[in-house]
């Protein structure tokens, strides 16, 4: 794991790696036809050495970056209104939130929470 994540994003862990959530989810990943991927989300502890700005590698990811506790909810928000028809497909595209799949992933960690006005459809939908 650790190579993978230095390779895909030239990030260097030498701390804790702890595995917090890990499953199937249906989104399309680079394999041919692919259409789900298998996910392992972990919990990272670097030190300030480490955290330099992320190398973004556009053939393993759609964007990389260090986001606090605000900047997080400002992208949930988006994705929210991209995900209720709120936003067009043009701004969605200019200024996208966060990707549905990361979406569904915090906030089952509880470092998001779904809008209370969302059915469980809705919810499910972020998948």
């Amino acid at each position: 794991m650790r190579r993978e994540l230095r390779e895909e994003t030239g990030i260097v862990v030498d701390g804790s790696l702890n595995l917090v959530a890990e499953g199937d989810r249906w989104n399309r990943c680079r394999r041919p036809n692919g259409s789900w991927h298998h996910w392992q989300v972990y919990e990272v502890t670097i030190g300030e050495a480490q955290r330099s700005t992320p190398q973004w590698n556009a053939s393993e990811s759609k964007q990389i970056g260090w986001y606090d506790y605000a900047q997080t909810r400002q992208l949930a928000a988006r994705t929210e209104q991209y995900l209720e028809k709120k936003l067009s497909e043009e701004s969605w595209l200019a200024d996208p939130g966060l990707e549905a799949v990361w979406y569904h992933w915090l906030a089952g960690l509880k470092i998001l929470q779904f809008p209370a006005n969302w059915n469980l459809y809705d919810r499910q939908r972020v998948r």
